[in-house]
């Protein structure tokens, strides 16, 4: 019996309970090593806000912060005929692509800091002390919650936006997704009249052969998209011409990094405004559009 006592109060010791005082960082983390399963420490504050001892740096986009996005710069773009130059020219969408993009930058802005704001006001409840490594895999993961849900914001919306045009195919004023024009009749109502044609635009990415139709991409059906040039399409030029664009000859003039598309925001959407970054290319800017010399 006495061998079965000892064996018991091998195997079974007796825990003992240690209250330690004045505790700094120091003092918790040797006891964090030396008793890291039994170690128990209450708080006096269970919560905290963030803003307490988490500082946030928000980097945005550099173009965001830029003249490009200049209610000064943007007017420049503007030309009262824009819609005569065709889908695919660029001058018929750079003022609405820029408006676009600032409002875009506005919309990206207003919810981060938003979303900060929360964030600093979001609190870390805690009923015992955590060691460094728990609070920073805490904040981290808080951190990335609040981004994604920032991100999953804007997506939702831009996604929401863009369903509702499609769905309802709403009409660019551009004529890039939808020709209107009135001509004149040779035959009519004692012998004067107009004629209303209208069309949804088609893009043409390949060579043409007339035995495959479907060479040719309909906005009402597709989302076709090809690198923005200044074209030479003319006000004169007939309905048809005006109905479909293509990607641009070799010897058109390129505007890289931006696009043409059925509606200046989906062409915006791809866009990776190289132009912005090349001082060629912002000359030839300065050549399309006379009012930017101004700035």
């Amino acid at each position: 019996s006495l061998y079965i006592l000892c064996y018991i109060a091998i195997v079974k010791p007796e825990s003992q309970t240690i209250t330690k005082y004045n505790i700094t960082r120091a003092v918790f983390n040797q006891l964090k090593r030396e008793n890291s399963d039994t170690l128990s420490c209450s708080c006096s504050k269970v919560e905290v806000p963030f803003k307490a001892f988490v500082s946030n740096k928000t980097i945005f986009h550099p173009v965001c912060k830029s003249i490009f996005v200049d209610q000064r710069w943007i007017e420049t773009l503007y030309l009262k005929d824009a819609s005569t130059y065709g889908a695919g020219d660029f001058r018929t969408t750079a003022y609405s692509q820029f408006r676009i993009l600032a409002s875009l930058c506005s919309l990206s802005q207003d919810t981060v800091y938003q979303n900060q704001l929360d964030l600093d006001n979001y609190k870390l409840i805690n009923s015992h002390l955590l060691s460094k490594i728990q609070i920073e895999q805490k904040v981290n993961a808080t951190v990335e919650f609040f981004k994604n849900n920032a991100s999953t914001r804007i997506i939702s919306f831009l996604n929401y936006f863009r369903a509702t045009i499609r769905a309802n195919f709403m009409a660019s004023a551009l004529n890039t997704n939808f020709l209107i024009a009135v001509r004149n009749k040779t035959r009519g109502f004692n012998g004067v009249g107009y004629k209303l044609y209208s069309q949804q635009t088609r893009c043409l990415k390949k060579p043409i052969n007339a035995s495959l139709i479907n060479e040719y991409e309909y906005c009402g059906y597709k989302n076709p998209k090809v690198e923005a040039g200044f074209l030479s399409i003319s006000q004169n030029e007939s309905f048809e011409s005006h109905m479909e664009w293509k990607s641009p000859e070799s010897n058109t003039t390129i505007v890289y990094g931006f696009f043409a598309g059925c509606t200046p925001l989906e062409a915006l959407l791809d866009s990776t405004l190289d132009c912005l970054y090349n001082i060629t290319c912002l000359q030839i800017l300065t050549n399309q559009f006379p009012n930017m010399k101004q700035v």
